[in-house]
């Protein structure tokens, strides 16, 4: 009896520790979700990754029959409704939390020896992104990564990912995510919008 409750505070505690919060999964993911030129740029701190420091509302609203039809995946119905049912109720969420997005590698220390190997991420405020649009005539991408919604064993989740070039302009998509061997990885990529 003695084991088997060690066993189970153990199983629990491995949970917890698995337990991420929304900057540590995006951060477990940055490398795939820009494409593989961006991504060379980011990584050798040629340019900075500027996100947009609102997290809004993530939009899921389909059932198991048509997110087969837009991705080509099946996904049991069971993940799907638990998706949907788990969605913000409210259009603004909150922020995102700069020095949680940036990895420990990325912070500029005096005594960092590994700056330049992974990107380096600065959010930024409405107003400081019409700032830069005002003051800078080139197109800047300004991306925004919307609140992750998860299934139930947070197993599963989808959140809108895209970017702007200038007031007006924008690029979305919404992403699939699922958690393997306490990794996460991006599956799929659907509902691509522009404007």
């Amino acid at each position: 009896m003695k084991y088997l409750i060690v066993i189970i505070f153990t199983i629990l505690s491995l949970d917890f520790v698995y337990a991420q919060s929304d900057e540590s999964i995006i951060n477990s993911i940055i490398d795939d979700l820009f494409s593989p030129k961006e991504y060379i740029s980011f990584k050798n701190h040629k340019d900075t990754i500027l996100i947009n420091s609102t997290i809004n509302r993530t939009y899921f609203d389909y059932d198991s029959i048509s997110f087969k039809n837009e991705t080509g995946f099946i996904v049991p119905t069971n993940i799907i409704s638990e998706l949907c049912k788990n969605i913000e109720p409210k259009d603004f969420v909150s922020y995102w939390n700069q020095d949680k997005l940036n990895r420990t590698d990325t912070i500029y220390l005096s005594n960092d020896t590994t700056i330049g190997l992974k990107p380096f991420i600065k959010c930024l405020s409405a107003d400081e992104m019409d700032l830069l649009f005002e003051k800078a005539p080139k197109m800047h991408r300004i991306y925004f990564i919307d609140k992750i919604i998860f299934d139930d064993k947070r197993e599963n989740a989808v959140f809108n990912f895209g970017y702007t070039s200038w007031p007006g302009y924008f690029s979305s998509e919404k992403i699939l995510i699922k958690k393997v061997f306490w990794k996460w990885v991006i599956i799929t990529r659907f509902n691509f919008l522009m404007s």
